[in-house]
């Protein structure tokens, strides 16, 4: 028969008060990611796109500008005629013209939308980047917390340890006492003894320095008598992998089709409604008029650059490039993910195997152990020679449950790695 879990009774005699606060896997991960300021990273970069797409917008808006100029030139415009009385016109050597530009769309060539989809683009990319850094919190979470439940069952199977030295010692001390053996042998296990406790202090420092650092990524107290409890996982099992890098790798191609894109504009037509309204001293447009007059123009405006001397043609060969190299990134990304989910698949075959192995062993134990309690019964073997047996099936016992442990541990990484938890 499979005894209740010594683990988890160990935790509770380690911790003392049932009443104390429990903490879960995912609340601590839910707490952490929640907590980060990463998230506000997330917020700014909706707020940033919102903002400058509304900035693009106003490219559709009607464009309106004053200009204005006064200057004094040495010399003016002079007719010189060849009949008598000709008069030329009198123009000034000071000037002056105060300028209204106006100027609309019509056509852009499509650069407003594609600047709008570079921002869109772009900001995602931003966005996407800080879900694979909160990603990796996840996973620095679940190193944490399996590291203080594996330093928790480290405390219980030293403690077992230092327990069967103390049996050892007492009838080490009987045998010196009594003359058959030197106060050397006591002396040695003494020093086993405090390794072992020395070893105990060490788990126990380390495991209050992670639980301070779980602490400060879930931003909440936590007690020195908090329960962590081990994650129930009823399959590693997954169908899809559901990972943000793979979300970011392709809107960094998208961001490089919309600058694809907002590069091919440039060699697009393109259309605008124009005027200009003024006074000045010549007209403007009548130099011969020299007095403060008003004066106007509207009309339609084409702008086409014919001939970029291939400046296009090589840009869009370096966003190509640059989309290779996001490939190969992926591809790396793909075969490093790869590599660790078949770690992490071959660590919960192993722990299961020695599961079973361990079963084996609590078992063939469990038989020896009632044999001596007959036998001690029967006065044939010492109380100490039936505790040690006793020891001996609680250390298969938290061997069993620590390699339990250490099978869950690879489960929630093959499924924290695959984003399916």
């Amino acid at each position: 028969m499979r005894y209740i879990s010594v683990l988890n009774i160990l935790l509770m005699i380690t911790f003392g008060n049932l009443l104390s606060r429990e903490l879960t896997l995912d609340y601590c991960t839910k707490q952490a990611l929640a907590k980060s300021p990463l998230q506000k990273s997330k917020l700014y970069y909706q707020t940033k796109t919102d903002l400058e797409t509304q900035s693009i917008t106003t490219n559709y808006y009607p464009q309106l500008s004053l200009d204005g100029q006064a200057s004094y030139q040495s010399d003016v415009f002079k007719f010189s005629f060849p009949f008598p009385g000709a008069v030329s016109p009198d123009i000034p050597n000071e000037q002056y013209h105060i300028d209204l530009n106006f100027q609309q769309i019509i056509w852009d060539g499509g650069i407003t939308a594609s600047q709008k989809g570079v921002t869109e683009a772009g900001n995602k990319v931003k966005s996407l980047e800080v879900d694979v850094s909160l990603f990796k919190i996840k996973e620095m979470i679940n190193e944490l917390y399996f590291k203080i439940l594996f330093l928790q069952s480290s405390v219980k199977t030293l403690e077992v340890n230092r327990k069967q030295l103390d049996t050892n010692r007492y009838i080490i001390k009987s045998l010196v006492d009594n003359g058959v053996m030197l106060k050397g042998n006591l002396e040695n296990i003494d020093i086993q003894i405090l390794s072992v406790q020395q070893k105990i202090d060490e788990a126990n420092t380390d495991k209050k320095k992670l639980m301070s650092m779980l602490s400060e990524w879930i931003e909440e107290p936590i007690d020195e008598n908090a329960v962590l409890i081990v994650p129930k996982i009823k399959s590693a099992k997954y169908d899809k992998i559901y990972r943000p890098e793979y979300k970011m790798f392709s809107e960094q191609q998208n961001l490089l089709e919309q600058n694809k894109g907002l590069s091919s504009t440039k060699l697009l037509p393109k259309f605008f409604v124009f005027g200009l309204a003024g006074v000045g001293n010549p007209n403007r447009f009548n130099m011969f008029e020299n007095s403060s007059s008003f004066y106007w123009m509207a009309g339609i405006k084409l702008q086409w650059l014919l001939f970029d001397w291939s400046g296009t043609s090589k840009k869009n060969e370096s966003i190509e490039i640059s989309k290779s190299i996001v490939n190969a990134q992926k591809e790396n990304f793909d075969k490093n993910l790869k590599i660790a989910l078949i770690q992490e698949k071959s660590d919960i075959k192993k722990y299961d195997d020695m599961m079973k192995t361990d079963l084996q062993m609590i078992k063939k134990q469990e038989i020896i152990m009632k044999e001596y309690f007959s036998k001690l019964k029967n006065g044939t073997v010492t109380i100490t020679d039936y505790l040690l047996q006793v020891n001996s099936l609680l250390i298969l016992n938290i061997n069993y449950d620590l390699h339990k442990l250490r099978k869950i541990s690879a489960q929630v990484n093959l499924l924290t790695k695959t984003g399916n938890i």
